[in-house]
Order: structure tokens, then sequence, then C-alpha cells
């Protein structure tokens, strides 16, 4: 799946796309311009149009944490507070597990807790979160594509004790077939936890809100989004929940009729400051659960149309949603398309100038041909696109913020070092290199990195092998590390 955004928010590194699903990435905006980070970024953005210096190792510190299972290219959670990184994985027997990191000296002592849960190893949804709530406890979930939920919470603030107990949250029914788990929280500080129930085709999305209590209970009555198209079973594919300078949270979706990626259709929006009440980008309110039938339709694209699920939003200065996505174009190039709404209506580019077809189909994990970062508008003058495509690599398009006019194209330099991208683990032939951006206490996305190596995407299924070679069907165990700025 792909992953990522950059300001007005924070850095995200592009990594692998999932067909069956963009796990969304929920993000708090409103800390990032504190970060001492801001000025060093913003010259990226700045320079991604010419260029830019490449990064040399001297530029990070790197702490170990544990060898892991590199069969997959499933994604591991985690957060850094205080000089301390706190990292949900799957070890190297395919545990469950969590790190606590010191990142401040390293060859320090790791403490690690392994949860009672075992990954079956090739299922690339299966990923890894972890957060933490108002009063430090730990809370962590993962293992899930379909299954009962697992999840765990310490007893400790900041401490790993209790993770190695499994609990329930609400024991509702939904909670017996989870899928994407991700916690999020909320802007009277409540951590809530959003996961969808059902499959790929006929699955609906559910919220759960801790109480000051400690309990679960359900955020609201029913569904958050529905499985209904106009009669027919479907199933939603949220993208990220993007929070403007207002409180609104932000969201555009993507419905699928089933497991094949082809029935994808329409890309959908709303936005809401509580995830309770919903409206339209108009602001005619809307009743959960949401669906095609209630929400704003952004571009009404068919079955077979080469459409994504890979949808990103971002803010522009007024604080409306910029809405990346893809589908074919007319001469059946798969293209990169922004949106925003105007005057009642839609406002709609081409933004790419791509050839080649990539035949959007299938059942699983498809290969990451095509990503997105949020768009970021600086200041009046233009909106910044990211995109990376399977040829031209990782690009960033320079538009006119009033008309979507393209101003200028070009490369977008990476901040990670060259060394960081090259493969390490002996025998891991064909893997990939995989860098994801930890988050803060709140969600913000921190310049810490994680860094692993896992071999690519096989549709979740196990990569074929003989006797001969092996590695495949039993890849060696890769390094997990984190990448400290120094």
């Amino acid at each position: 799946m792909i992953f990522g955004k950059l300001l007005p928010a924070t850095y995200r590194w592009p990594t692998v796309l999932s067909s069956s699903f963009i796990l969304p990435r929920f993000s708090n905006a409103r800390l990032f311009f504190r970060n001492v980070a801001f000025v060093a970024i913003v010259c990226l953005c700045v320079t991604a149009l010419s260029g830019g210096a490449t990064p040399s190792d001297s530029t990070f510190k790197e702490v170990k944490i544990d060898h892991v299972w590199s069969g997959t290219t499933v994604r591991f959670g985690g957060l850094v507070h205080e000089g301390y990184a706190y990292v949900a994985y799957y070890d190297a027997e395919r545990w469950l597990t969590v790190a606590k990191v010191n990142m401040t000296a390293v060859g320090a002592p790791v403490e690690k807790m392994r949860l009672p849960s075992h990954f079956g190893g090739w299922d690339a949804h299966n990923s890894t979160v972890l957060s933490v709530d108002n009063e430090g406890i730990l809370h962590v979930s993962g293992n899930l594509h379909g299954g009962r939920l697992v999840y765990a919470r310490g007893t400790k603030p900041w401490s790993l004790v209790g993770l190695s107990e499994l609990r329930q949250m609400t024991g509702r029914a939904e909670e017996q077939s989870v899928s994407y788990p991700t916690f999020l929280h909320l802007a009277d500080g409540r951590l809530a936890f959003i996961f969808r129930s059902g499959g790929s085709g006929d699955g609906s999305w559910y919220a759960n809100v801790m109480e000051p209590t400690g309990a679960w209970r359900p955020l609201v009555n029913g569904a958050l989004f529905g499985n209904n198209w106009f009669g027919q079973g479907t199933s939603g594919y949220p993208s990220n929940f993007k929070q403007d300078t207002d409180g609104f949270w932000h969201v555009a979706l993507v419905w699928r009729m089933n497991p094949d990626v082809s029935t994808n259709q329409r890309v959908s929006y709303a936005r809401s400051r509580d995830l309770v009440s919903w409206t339209t980008s108009s602001g005619r309110a809307i009743s959960t659960p949401l669906s095609p039938t209630n929400i704003d339709v952004v571009d009404d694209i068919g079955m077979g149309q080469g459409l994504l699920n890979n949808v990103v939003v971002g803010i522009d200065n007024e604080n409306r949603p910029l809405i990346s996505y893809s589908h074919y174009d007319a001469h059946g190039h798969n293209q990169g398309y922004i949106a925003r709404p105007k005057d009642g209506g839609w406002q709609r580019a081409l933004v790419t100038d791509w050839q080649g077809k990539w035949r959007v189909q299938g059942k699983g994990t498809l290969p990451g041909n095509i990503g997105f970062d949020s768009p970021v508008q600086l200041e009046r003058c233009c909106i910044l696109f990211y995109a990376a495509q399977w040829r031209v690599g990782r690009q960033v398009v320079k538009l006119n913020a009033s008309t979507f006019d393209v101003m200028e194209r070009g490369q977008r330099p990476d901040i990670v070092p060259p060394s960081f991208r090259r493969l390490r683990t002996a025998g891991l032939s064909g893997g990939v290199s995989r860098i994801f951006p930890l988050s803060d206490r709140r969600g913000d996305e921190t310049t810490s990195l994680l860094r692993w190596e896992s071999l690519r995407s096989n549709a979740d299924q196990p990569h074929p092998c003989s006797e001969a070679e092996m590695p495949p069907c039993a890849p060696p165990a890769s390094e997990l590390t984190i990448l400290v700025p120094k």
C-alpha cells in the first residue's frame, strides 16, 4: 500500500500499494508547525522541482531493535515519546511483539513483550497499529484480516506491562471479523478505534471510543460507513482522515463490489468534527452509515476503469479538501488526478502525463506501482501534487492554486540516504527496504524512521520455491532498526 503526505502536517515516505486496501493513517496536523523539522521539510518542498542534495549516512544514527519476519510487505506501527520508541511488529518467529527502545543510547537493552498472537506470514493486510491514551497507556492491535479482534493494552503508563494478555473492547458481534484496525485521537482527547467488519465487497466500518473510565463503547449506533450500493453489497475504502485548522476531519472513499480491485468505483467524500455528525462539502447534514447514496460524489468513475483505492486527502489554504486519486485516462493510461469542492460542485483536473497501462485487476496485494502523498498548498501561489509511478519514480507537480493548471514537473528527492535503501539481508533476493516514519503520541509523524527488509508482495500467498531454492518459502529474518536524525 502507498501511504504518504507532506506539509502542512508531516512527511510520509511512499511504500507499497495494496490492491485490496489503503490502510487509513489518521493524523492530527495542528502540532506539526511547532516541530523544528518544519524548516527542513519546507526546503524539500521548494527544491523538489529542481533536484536537491542527496543525504549522507551521517544524517541519521541507527538503533537496533530486533530481527523480524521478512516474508511479506506487512506494515509495522509505532510511536516515539521522550527519547523512547514503542514499536509493534512480528518477530523472527512471527509472534506479534512490542518493543520499547531507548533511541538516545545506541546499544542499550531493548525491552520486548510477546503477545499471544501468531502471524500466518503471507497476508500483507495484517498490519500492526500502536497508540497511547491520555494516561500514557499503550494500546496495540494487529494480525487481522477478517479475524476476531486482536487487542491488548498496558496497565502502567509508558510500560509494556499488561500487553501479554489479549482483551475485548465492546464485545459486540462486529468485532468477530475485523480488518484494518486504526487508532485515532478525537478532539476531546478520547482514543477512538476504527475498523472494518466483514469482507471486501460486503463490509461495514465501525468506531469504538474509550471513555475516561477505560471502558470502550460504540462511538455511533450502527456502522460508520455502510455496505449498501443501491441495494447491492459493497465495502468502502477510506483515505487518510485529514484534519483542518477548523477541526474538521476530511475523508474520501472508494467503493468496491467484490474482492477484485477492478470493481472499485466512485470517489466520494464527507467531513465531520467528531466522527458522529457528518456533512457534505456544502454543509448538508448526512446521517450514518455513510454510503454511496448519501455523501458527495467527487468523481463518478465506473467499474473496470482502473480506479485504485489509494485515495489521499490534503487541505488547501481555505480548509478545502484536496483529493488525489488514480484511474485510466481516455487512452487507457494510468493517470493521477486532483479534485476539490468549488461552487457547489467539484473541480477536477488530470495532473500527470504518464505513459503505459498497468491493469488494475485481481485479488490480494498487488505491486505498489502507483501512489500518492497528500497534496500541499504553498501560500497563495500553487499546490504541490506528490505521486509515485512505476516508470517515472517519485514526482512532484506544481499546480496553479486556482485553476489546477500544471506549472512545472520534477523529480522528488529522497531524504533517506541511498545506503538505507540498499538490501543488507543475505539470501533475501528480490526483497525491498521498508522505511516508515514513526509518530508521536498524538499521531503526528516525526523525523524518526523505522527500517527493515522484506520480500515483495505476492498476492498474499506463499512465494513459490523448490528444494533447490528455499529462501522465498523460508526467507531469512531481517533486522529492524530505527533511523534517528542527528
